[in-house]
């Protein structure tokens, strides 16, 4: 009888421990997906993943250990970190993932795993072949064995987050001008951008190389040299863009029986729609349009007549090249 109380008692010992084990393993999921990531897991998918690779459903919306997911995408890649605090809140882990592909499926498989294995780092490690003469030697070290997982738990320390890219670009282009002056302009630009996961800044030098024009039984040569800032919103195909430039334009008038020349401030505002191409890893090109309208007007006068004034407007078609800094 006694031996059979004691029997009894290991049992329920057992299944108490296993029970508190189990609740001990459950944690909060606050999942938090940017718009930019439209394309990854929603937070039931990710969910079902993870309870199906436990074999266990592990989240419980009162746990006090909590999981934080948060997914979002550049121009080129997809990011997700995760961040684990325990019962008191302290950060007891953290991991930063990312993938190159264009889609999203092998980080979502990436992150359904690391999320199982921050909630329970032995659930996949493989069974021991035979049990070992000196069984209690190895549970002496339990945490050698964890370690050997993809996430160690605490108390090592987290593992190093991989660098993201920093979204600045640097490059220079061609571009092509035309107004109601009877001829187009080619011109060369430099650009600075910074492209965020929705809204892209941008700083641009612009150089008209000079052309001329018949006007009034002479010719005018013109030049101009000015400096743009652009605020786009980032879109599902193109970009969105306000621009603004400042400079200075040059008219030089000749074969005219007096010579005369004009130079004067150039401003102009207006908007830009472009395409960003990603070409290589750190390389992508850029086509777009602009459409500016001219707040300042340049007049060439030769003996107190007018013979040319700059056009109200212009159109310009452009192509840039741009290498992503480290």
């Amino acid at each position: 009888m006694q031996r059979m109380l004691l029997i009894l008692g290991i049992i329920a010992a057992s299944h108490g421990a296993g029970h508190a084990d189990e609740q001990a393993a459950q944690v909060r999921l606050l999942y938090h997906q940017d718009s930019s990531a439209a394309a990854c897991p929603n937070e039931d998918t990710v969910r079902r993943g993870v309870a199906a690779r436990l074999g266990r459903d592990p989240f419980e919306p009162h746990a006090r250990r909590v999981v934080v997911v948060r997914l979002n995408a550049s121009s080129r890649e997809y990011k997700a970190s995760i961040m684990v605090h325990d019962e008191t809140g302290a950060v007891v882990g953290q991991r930063s993932l990312q993938s190159k592909q264009g889609d999203c499926a092998e980080l979502a498989a990436s992150m359904q795993l690391s999320i199982a294995i921050a909630i329970d780092p032995l659930h996949n490690m493989p069974k021991p072949l035979q049990e070992q003469p000196a069984q209690a030697a190895v549970q002496a070290q339990p945490s050698h064995a964890v370690q050997q997982g993809p996430w160690p738990p605490p108390p090592p320390p987290p593992p190093l987050q991989e660098k993201p890219a920093s979204g600045r670009f640097l490059g220079g282009g061609l571009f092509m001008s035309t107004s109601r002056e009877p001829k187009s302009t080619l011109g060369f630009t430099a650009h600075l951008q910074d492209r965020g996961s929705l809204i892209v800044w941008g700083l641009e030098a612009r150089y008209d190389m000079p052309d001329s024009t018949i006007a009034q039984m002479g010719q005018v040569e013109t030049s101009r040299l000015a400096a743009s800032g652009l605020l786009c919103v980032q879109g599902p195909i193109v970009d969105a863009c306000a621009m603004a430039s400042a400079g200075r334009l040059h008219a030089q008038g000749s074969q005219y029986q007096l010579s005369s020349s004009a130079s004067t401030p150039y401003l102009a505002a207006g908007a830009r729609l472009s395409r960003h191409l990603p070409v290589a890893s750190d390389f992508a090109l850029q086509v777009g349009i602009d459409i500016l309208a001219r707040l300042t007007q340049t007049t060439l006068l030769v003996d107190n007549d007018e013979v040319w004034q700059s056009a109200p407007y212009e159109i310009a078609l452009g192509v840039r090249g741009l290498w992503e800094l480290p």
